[in-house]
């Protein structure tokens, strides 16, 4: 009967902590981020290993620059479970942002190992490879970046600062286009569109 009544309060705990994780997410997509900080940590205080609240508030402190309490949170979340891939690619982007590109390597090889490659994986690996000047390494891939989302820039633009630094401009060439059509406007596209282009090249927009 105890048993019973321990399992029914876990069971309760969970549904309450993930009302206020959905709180949270509701706030942050209304723009109130000092308010979903205070679900999630209402969330984590109901139930202290309730993961997504951890690797979300990682996420938060992440793209706002506060990278020690980042690495604080995704490092509670890597104690729950050392092998969630959600939790391993938020520590490699944290680790990335503070220029620690080897232990940045470590962690999308480990998400590599227990999930999916997926276009962030990918281009996040390219960036690790070309940082530490493995440009074959960065080049592959960056191509299977393309080939999961054609829709992103970033792995264009990437492989064709691989591809000038190879003097193969024509190649470098062809793919700051493709970047070009899908970002119009990107001011570092026009640079080097004005460094390497002849003005007849430049894509129209």
């Amino acid at each position: 009967m105890l048993k019973i009544c321990s399992t029914n309060d876990q069971h309760k705990g969970i549904r309450r902590a993930k009302r206020f994780y959905f709180k949270a997410q509701d706030a942050l997509k209304a723009g109130k981020l000092i308010k979903a900080i205070q679900y999630l940590n209402q969330s984590i205080q109901i139930k202290d290993d309730y993961q997504p609240a951890y690797r979300e508030l990682a996420e938060i402190y992440q793209q706002h620059g506060d990278l020690n309490e980042a690495q604080k949170y995704i490092q509670k979340s890597l104690q729950i479970d050392p092998e969630d891939p959600v939790s391993l690619f938020i520590q490699g982007v944290i680790h990335i942002t503070k220029g620690e590109i080897t232990l940045a390597l470590k962690s999308f090889n480990m998400v590599l190992k227990y999930g999916e490659m997926t276009w962030g994986l990918a281009y996040n690996l390219g960036l690790c490879h070309y940082g530490l000047k493995e440009f074959d390494l960065s080049a592959k891939f960056l191509n299977i970046a393309i080939e999961k989302d054609p829709s992103q820039p970033q792995s264009f633009m990437l492989l064709a600062q691989i591809f000038i630094m190879q003097n193969k401009i024509d190649t470098a060439k062809e793919l700051l286009m493709r970047a070009k059509r899908i970002r119009p406007h990107d001011p570092q596209l026009d640079l080097w569109f004005s460094n390497i282009l002849d003005p007849k090249d430049k894509p129209r927009e």
